[in-house]
């Protein structure tokens, strides 16, 4: 069952029930999802030992809030307040 729940969160779109699937199909299908998610990884490992995607999501609204506030020659929100 726990192959179900992976199938359903991967491609919500993909009809054949698991069940009906032959042990092949299962097979083929655990291995695509397996592949995509390696891949997946292997994309975002590359990234960050290039120094692409690194930073969190809050770190960069704090750069982007910091060139807009630099660009209206403000000083940005977490500037004033600390954070």
């Amino acid at each position: 069952m726990y192959h179900l729940s992976i199938i359903e969160v991967d491609m919500p779109y993909w009809k054949k029930m698991y069940v009906e699937m032959t042990s092949a199909e299962r097979r083929d299908r655990i291995v695509e999802i397996v592949t995509k998610a390696s891949l997946r990884l292997l994309k975002k490992k590359q990234a960050e030992a290039a120094g692409h995607g690194t930073e969190t999501p809050w770190e960069k609204l704090q750069k982007f809030n910091a060139a807009a506030a630099a660009a209206r020659g403000e000083k940005a929100f977490f500037e004033i307040w600390g954070g």
